[in-house]
C-alpha cells in the first residue's frame, strides 16, 4: 500500500516537471512610459511609390542667383569703364563729373550688395535694373561736346532771365491786365525747352534753334511789361 502511494507521488512529480517545463515565460516587458515619447520618431510608409516626393536640394536657385550677379558685375565694371575713358577723353564736363561723384557713392552701394552672402534673386534683379540706369545716365555724360555746353549754358541764363523780367514788373505791378494767363502758356514753352536738353542726341543745331525761340519769348515778355 505504502509502495504504491510513493509511485503515485513520483508520478504526480515528473507530470509536474513535465508541464512546467514545457511552458516558457513571455519576455520582459516593460510598464508603458506616462512621459512624452524620447525615441526615433515612428516611420510611416508611403502609401504608393512616389508618394512623398524628395525635396529639392539646398543649392537649387543657386546657378540663377550666380549668373546674375556675374551679370550685375560686368555691367558695373563697364559703367566705370565708359565714364573714365570719357572723362579721360575730355568728355565729360565739370558739373557732370560732379555729378558722377553721388553717382560713384551709388555703384559703391550695389558692389557691397552684391559681395554679400545669401542675397536673393529678386534683390540681385533689382540691383541690376538700378546698374542700367546708372550706365543710361553715364552714356547721356559722355556724349557731351563743348559747343553744345556753350549753347545750353547760354540758353539756361536767357531762360532764367525771362522768367527774372516777369516776375519783377509783376512785383512792381507793371503786367498789363490778362497777360498772367498768356505767361502760362509761355511757361509750358519754356519747360519743353529745358526738358528737350536732357534727351539723346541733342544737338548744336538743336540747341541753336531753341535759342531762336527764347529771344521770340523774351521779346512778348517784354511786351507784356506796361513801361
Amino acid at each position: 500500500m505504502h509502495s504504491v502511494t510513493r509511485f503515485s507521488l513520483h508520478a504526480c512529480l515528473a507530470t509536474l516537471l513535465l508541464l512546467v517545463g514545457g511552458c516558457e515565460a513571455p519576455p520582459h516587458q516593460p510598464p508603458p512610459r506616462s512621459g512624452p515619447y524620447s525615441g526615433p520618431p515612428p516611420v510611416n510608409p508611403a502609401p504608393y511609390p512616389g508618394a512623398y516626393p524628395n525635396p529639392q536640394p539646398p543649392a537649387y536657385g543657386y546657378e540663377e542667383i550666380r549668373r546674375c550677379r556675374a551679370d550685375n558685375q560686368r555691367a558695373h565694371a563697364d559703367t566705370v569703364d565708359i565714364y573714365e575713358r570719357a572723362r579721360r577723353s575730355g568728355r565729360i564736363n565739370p558739373a557732370e563729373a560732379q555729378h558722377f561723384n553721388a553717382m560713384e557713392a551709388r555703384l559703391a552701394n550695389f558692389r557691397a550688395q552684391l559681395a554679400r552672402d545669401g542675397i536673393s534673386l529678386q534683390d540681385c534683379q533689382r540691383i541690376g535694373g538700378a546698374i542700367a540706369r546708372e550706365r543710361d545716365e553715364v552714356i547721356r555724360m559722355s556724349r557731351y561736346d563743348p559747343g553744345v555746353a556753350r549753347c545750353v549754358a547760354d540758353n539756361r541764363r536767357a531762360h532764367d532771365d525771362i522768367y527774372a523780367v516777369y516776375n519783377n514788373a509783376q512785383r512792381a505791378g507793371r503786367i498789363r491786365p490778362g497777360e498772367a494767363q498768356r505767361f502760362q502758356a509761355m511757361e509750358k514753352r519754356l519747360a519743353a525747352f529745358q526738358a528737350d536738353v536732357k534727351r539723346d542726341g541733342y544737338t548744336l543745331a538743336d540747341c541753336q534753334a531753341v535759342s531762336r525761340a527764347l529771344v521770340k519769348e523774351r521779346a512778348v515778355v517784354n511786351q507784356m511789361v506796361v513801361q
